[in-house]
């Protein structure tokens, strides 16, 4: 979906319903989870970024998400205090998918 998503800007949205609502396609997950050397190695930093999540620690699922936290941190209206802490922890995190995805979304 990220990946049509992208597409959908240098092509066009409207052969596809789905990628037009940011708040359906969900964000790649860490650069941790995809360059995992071992399944041992992916099920430890699946099961860290789970405990983040039910700790309550603030995280992004979507597309959606991010970029009203992009829009809160320029003054819009977003995910409120503190999002550019948030954008910038996600940013640490980023693989190749990512990073494409972020630049798409900033330049949007």
């Amino acid at each position: 979906m990220t990946v049509c998503f992208l597409l959908g800007f240098v092509v066009g949205t409207e052969a596809c319903q789905a990628i037009s609502d940011p708040h359906l396609i969900t964000l790649p997950s860490s650069k941790a989870l995809w360059e995992a050397k071992s399944r041992w190695a992916w099920e430890l930093e699946y099961d860290v970024a789970e405990a983040k999540a039910q700790a309550g620690q603030p995280t992004f699922h979507t597309v959606g998400d991010l970029a009203l936290a992009q829009l809160s941190g320029a003054g819009g209206v977003g995910m409120g205090r503190g999002s550019s802490d948030l954008v910038d922890d996600w940013h640490a995190d980023l693989d190749g998918l990512g990073m494409l995805l972020a630049a798409v979304i900033a330049a949007v």
